[in-house]
């Protein structure tokens, strides 16, 4: 087996029988890509959404078909978590190429309608300073 990367890889038999073995392109080239991005809590969450889905639909190996989603994920410790879905049928061109001209697209958008990435920091309270 070849990867993407070039890099070929020798399977035993016996790994093939005893262990699930995904094949992207044996019935279809559909793929669905997942992206995930963060935003600052104070962002407004409907203008985020609106804009991630707006960047995908911008990338022309985005499929309209299924249409891309944005879903929220969860909250995280420094950001609000979001991810993208969006479907390609053409995995042999690449799959990175595309998660980039999406995130691109989003850091251009964001940046025009001031979103901010958050990017992880911690505060330090200092109560009361040790006696010299």
């Amino acid at each position: 087996m070849i990867t993407r990367g070039g890099i070929e890889h020798l399977i035993p038999n016996e790994v093939l029988v005893a262990n699930r073995v995904e094949n992207w392109t044996h019935s279809h080239n559909l793929i669905r890509l997942n992206i995930p991005v963060g935003v600052h809590y104070k962002s407004n969450i409907d203008k985020v959404i609106e804009l991630y889905v707006a960047s995908a639909e911008k990338i022309d190996r985005v499929l309209s078909k299924p249409a891309p989603v944005c879903l929220l994920k969860q909250f995280g410790d420094s950001s609000v978590d979001l991810e993208i879905r969006v479907w390609i049928n053409d995995p042999m061109n690449g799959c990175s190429n595309v998660r980039s001209e999406i995130l691109i697209e989003v850091w251009h958008q964001f940046a025009k309608n001031n979103i901010t990435i958050p990017y992880p920091q911690q505060d330090i309270y200092i109560k009361e300073l040790p006696a010299v």
